[in-house]
């Protein structure tokens, strides 16, 4: 199956990204996410057997309630790959990242070093942690990019308390997701 760890994030802050798209829904062609899709992704797995699953749930059954309740303050639009050729819009943070980041890491370190997974290489760190508010089918206009990169808004505060494990099933009208696992940090 499909899978990803994600941050969840909370309502309010789900509420005030979301009002974020009307500043910039005239953009074409961008397919935002829907609302409850939004999240911080931790790490994206790819097909994973069962028991590569069962080794990513007791990998963050180690993480319950050791951090706590956190927070990320939300105030950049950035996108990926790069700004000549968008293909992902995101919102992100350009400071207070650190405690995701090492979150994120306790748990890649114990999943490597805990099971045999021939098949999963560690990959080079280079995570920002983010979240994704569109995706951009088509190539858009330099002049668009830079006007999404430049949009000016308040910082949104983010409340995390929760890492999930989930299912993403690829369908026409974008990914599905099916909550596999969760745990309070």
């Amino acid at each position: 199956m499909r899978t990803f760890l994600a941050f969840e994030i909370d309502e309010d802050s789900k509420n005030k990204i979301w009002r974020l798209k009307k500043d910039l829904c005239d953009i074409e062609p961008i397919r935002f996410e829907r609302k409850e899709k939004l999240h911080i992704t931790a790490e994206f797995f790819g097909e994973l057997d069962r028991n590569a699953v069962t080794s990513v749930i007791k990998a963050m059954e180690t993480l319950k309630g050791r951090y706590g309740k956190t927070e990320l303050s939300l105030d950049q639009i950035g996108c990926f790959p790069h700004p000549s050729r968008p293909r992902v819009l995101w919102i992100g943070s350009r400071k207070n990242q650190e405690k995701l980041k090492k979150i994120r890491e306790d748990f890649l370190n114990t999943w490597y070093n805990e099971t045999i997974q021939a098949k999963v290489q560690k990959e080079p760190e280079n995570y920002v942690p983010h979240i994704t508010l569109a995706r951009i089918k088509k190539p858009i206009a330099k002049e668009k990019t830079d006007q999404m990169l430049a949009l000016s808004f308040a910082p949104i505060t983010a409340k995390i308390e929760r890492l999930s494990l989930f299912e993403s099933v690829l369908k026409p009208t974008g990914a599905e997701y099916t909550k596999l696992y969760s745990v309070l940090l």
